[in-house]
């Protein structure tokens, strides 16, 4: 028996049951192997004794040629060179793409536990490999560690960036962007092709949190503002989470729903969506709504997530009795004055809202894709949608237009037109903003599109492929293709075919009235939590200040007080604030008697300002 597999495999067992119950076969049959039959279990590594007596492995390629995993003279120096250098970096989060026998691991975990671990091993032999052949005790200590072993790829980027447990309630703070990844050729070459997607996947999230600290940073003041003034309808709106609920206790049957968006294929399916509504769910996002109800159709959902005044813009002076319309806490505030069924809200990416979900619970978390298409995507799946059909949704530029004709997006380039400046000139500026590029579209003929649309594509391409429960289809062939999303002609025919019979069975949507057994007033009592709300933030306030002062006065003894001010920080309740400018770490480790640091601070007294001078 092998005692190093033993040790291993109990403490293994031990901290990862699940795991272990998942792989419990692959493990028997290890339990079972004599030694001198290893080499042939494990015969994806050539398995020999380095020169200071451990075991080191090297990969053999059919035309004869090793690649080394580790040294062959002394496995372990070699590994405390790269995790001295990994322990001394700022980084909290440490991935590792694959290990071979796991040396650098050992290694971290012996000079090193305080940082999150994440082992991405695509192949669990390899993985239960490394314990056969050394001692991982010390890896199993870590507090932090996450072994992603036979793990899909498109679940790798919620494991970095918040362990697959719940989200926490900040923003930009993805360990994505905090995290060492350690990578070496001979340690992927077994599987490229799933490492290189993953870094693909890396690199996407990578940008799409780049895009959203700008845009935050940007606009913080804003929604803030919004946020403060919207505060009172907590108490007046009922929640996505509640209305969900509700339809899947009401409804009896899958339902099929329509999200639309306001591309310019949009014109070609609107007789469709005409059949389409009242036997369907039909979600809209805000620029198409001027084209729906100009024809006649009435969304069953609205959703603006944009805290913009322009997309205020694209409802103002619009009415629609029949639609319920979904909006987070931080919108414009007159949106809260459309004319609609009813207005719901759902949950914020912004810290003022979430403060009060973590009280409350979750309003309903819709996503954030880089889209509001994406967020009506989200509230169809979480209706319990069997089928969703997109229309409109074309991220992309068929015949080189931006939006569907009349769309409140279009009218704005016509409203601000010059002589000198003609509608097509701002049309075109939106065209060739952000990088053009062509795509495919689902007749696989090349469409003109951007760097920005292909990463709305690409959010959908990974919903729907960590969503295999629900089919998409598009109405158009004109839009860029998204994979797991289809295109069918018969199937188009069959709608036609199928809706134009009038006793065709409609969705129960008796749960969208608020006058059914739910009542419209979901949170009454919030006046306690509002006082506290302003209390942390002067708490909060009165701490950012101490810092100042530190940076000012008593530079010398700095270190020390400011770790001090950061534990204090952590054990605030609106901690999750200080995303609106940086992370909490990072502004209180750094030298503060840098100027630049100092600026930072100022500038988030003036953001906290706003909460005290609502």
């Amino acid at each position: 028996m092998n005692s190093i597999w033993n040790n291993n495999i109990s403490q293994f067992q031990s901290r990862f049951p699940q795991l272990a119950e998942l792989y419990s076969e692959l493990i028997e049959k290890i339990n079972q192997l004599q030694p001198e039959a290893a080499a042939a279990a494990f015969s994806f590594w050539n398995i020999s004794t380095a020169k200071n007596g451990s075991p080191t492995v090297a990969v053999q390629f059919s035309n004869g040629n090793k690649m080394q995993l580790h040294s062959s003279y002394n496995p372990e120096r070699e590994a405390a060179s790269a995790a001295t250098k990994i322990k001394d970096s700022d980084n909290s989060t440490v991935v590792f793409f694959g290990f071979g026998l796991g040396y650098q691991v050992i290694e971290l975990s012996r000079i090193c536990n305080s940082k999150k671990i994440i082992l991405i091993e695509p192949d669990p032999v390899h993985f239960f490999g490394a314990l056969y052949f050394i001692d991982w005790s010390d890896v199993f200590k870590i507090p932090q560690l996450i072994i992603a072993a036979g793990c899909p790829a498109e679940s790798i980027i919620s494991l970095i960036e918040n362990n697959g447990e719940n989200k926490q309630l900040t923003i930009s703070t993805s360990s994505i962007s905090d995290a060492y990844f350690f990578t070496m050729p001979s340690f992927t070459v077994h599987n490229q092709p799933y490492f290189d997607s993953i870094k693909t996947l890396i690199e996407r999230n990578k940008t799409k949190n780049e895009i959203n600290q700008a845009t935050f940073n940007k606009f913080a003041r804003r929604w803030i503002k919004n946020s403060l003034k919207n505060l009172p309808l907590i108490k007046k709106c009922r929640t996505v989470a509640r209305i969900t609920e509700e339809y899947r206790q009401i409804s009896d049957r899958k339902t099929d729903f329509v999200v639309v968006a306001a591309g310019p294929s949009l014109q070609e399916t609107i007789p469709l969506l005409q059949l389409l509504q009242g036997r369907t769910v039909i979600v809209c996002v805000e620029t198409a709504l001027k084209a729906l109800l100009r024809n006649n159709i009435h969304p069953d959902f609205i959703i603006v997530t944009d805290p913009q005044y322009w997309a205020y813009r694209h409802i103002a002076g619009l009415e629609a009795p029949e639609s319920i319309l979904v909006a987070p806490l931080s919108v414009y505030p007159a949106v809260f004055r459309f004319k609609c069924r009813e207005i719901i809200l759902c949950s914020d990416i912004f810290p003022v809202s979430q403060f009060f979900e973590k009280k409350l619970g979750s309003f309903g978390d819709l996503g954030a894709g880089g889209s509001v298409a994406s967020s009506a995507w989200n509230l169809a799946f979480e209706m319990g949608a069997e089928n969703i059909y997109l229309a409109g949704l074309d991220l992309s530029y068929p015949d080189k237009e931006t939006h569907i004709k009349g769309s409140s997006a279009e009218q704005t380039f016509h409203t601000k037109s010059l002589r000198i400046q003609s509608a097509e000139k701002f049309s075109c500026g939106s065209m060739y903003s952000a990088y053009p590029e062509y795509g495919i579209n689902y007749k696989n003929e090349k469409v003109l599109t951007d760097s920005r649309m292909k990463m709305f594509a690409w959010w959908f391409e990974s919903r729907i492929a960590a969503s295999p429960s629900v089919k998409n289809w598009t109405l158009s062939p004109e839009s860029m293709k998204i994979p797991g999303v289809e295109y069918s002609e018969q199937k188009i025919a069959d709608l036609k075919t199928l809706y134009s019979v009038p006793s065709v069975q409609k969705p129960d949507t008796n749960c969208f009235d608020s006058n059914c057994s739910v009542p419209s007033v979901q949170y009454q009592h919030t006046s306690n939590i509002e006082s506290e709300f302003f209390q942390s933030i002067a708490n909060l306030k009165n701490l950012i200040n101490t810092a100042v002062e530190k940076c000012l006065i008593n530079a010398p003894t700095l270190p020390s007080d400011l770790e001090i001010i950061n534990r204090q920080l952590n054990l605030n309740s609106m901690s999750s604030l200080l995303v609106m400018a940086e992370p909490s770490k990072s502004w209180l480790e750094a030298n503060q008697t840098n100027p630049k640091e100092l600026a930072r601070y100022i500038r988030f007294q003036q953001i906290l300002s706003l909460f005290t001078n609502k």
